[in-house]
């Protein structure tokens, strides 16, 4: 059986991307590096690659591991219109509000902004978190919160003063997303005990197999381009006529009377006399 890189990516999402996964190893997370099981069962293999392509196809807005076949087909809005029930825009935010947070209403299940509500939202949905940050709030203080502290220039620092209209599907499409995540958490869930309760294949087992130690040229970083390769906008730049290049210093052979002294040179009497002094024995 051949394992693809984005199989090897597609059972990994499966196996830890969901709750169940931090709160089972939650110790062993406060150390480096991920630990995850890898089953040699085969069926368990091919139901983990089933729900970790929905899950990296879902958190990247269908736009990778695309297979209508299978139920991914392409493009946020797919996203959207397979979550059901369909989320929708209730109510239009106000015109000029600009609120800093989302108010839930878990009855209702209703995402409250402002005058704007988006449903129906769960709770597990609100409270949906990665690495330990929530993605909702985190969605709107990108939005609408402070200037980051890693602004470098005066126009990071302009912040808009109203809800865009933009942002009104943008933040649809963002609850499809967790719609698609939640439902998912129970097949991950029930996939992880089966999974612990498989064969799993052992470090020694991939060494047998010549997959570990990974091999020095899987190390490696990308290579660097070719000089052949031109550099993104200089494209037919050597074929182009040299043009002629001003001087920065005055000419000695510059007509009288014309002004040859460059902008900021006050000093240049002061620096010619301390030349001639410096050339006097």
């Amino acid at each position: 059986m051949t394992v693809s890189a984005e199989d090897l990516l597609a059972y990994i999402a499966a196996i830890t991307a969901h709750p169940g996964f931090r709160s089972r190893f939650d110790d062993e997370l406060t150390t480096n590096g991920v630990r995850v099981p890898l089953t040699g069962d085969a069926t368990l293999w091919s139901e983990a690659l089933h729900i970790g392509r929905k899950v990296i196809w879902a958190s990247t807005f269908g736009e990778r591991l695309v297979d209508p076949v299978a139920g991914r087909p392409g493009g946020p809005q797919e996203v959207w219109t397979t979550a059901q029930p369909a989320i929708t825009y209730r109510r239009q935010v106000g015109r000029d509000e600009l609120p800093e947070s989302f108010v839930h209403d878990p009855h209702r299940l209703e995402l409250h902004f402002g005058q704007g509500v988006f449903g129906p939202v769960t709770q597990q949905m609100r409270e949906y978190q990665v690495s330990g940050q929530n993605v909702l709030d985190g969605w709107l203080k990108r939005r609408t919160g402070p200037p980051s502290r890693r602004a470098v220039s005066e126009l990071d620092r302009i912040r808009p003063e109203r809800w865009l209209p933009a942002w009104s599907e943008e933040l649809q499409y963002v609850l499809a997303v967790l719609w698609h995540l939640v439902e998912l958490q129970s097949a991950q869930n029930e996939l992880l005990d089966r999974v612990l309760m498989s064969p799993l294949v052992s470090v020694a087992e991939l060494q047998r197999r010549n997959v570990l130690p990974v091999p020095d040229t899987a190390r490696r970083s990308a290579p660097a381009p070719l000089q052949t390769d031109p550099i993104p906008g200089t494209e037919g730049i050597e074929a182009r006529e040299p043009h002629a290049v001003r001087p920065l210093t005055a000419e000695r052979s510059s007509p009288a009377g014309a002004s040859t002294r460059p902008r900021g040179s006050r000093n240049s009497g002061a620096t010619q006399s301390s030349r001639r002094k410096r050339q006097d024995p």
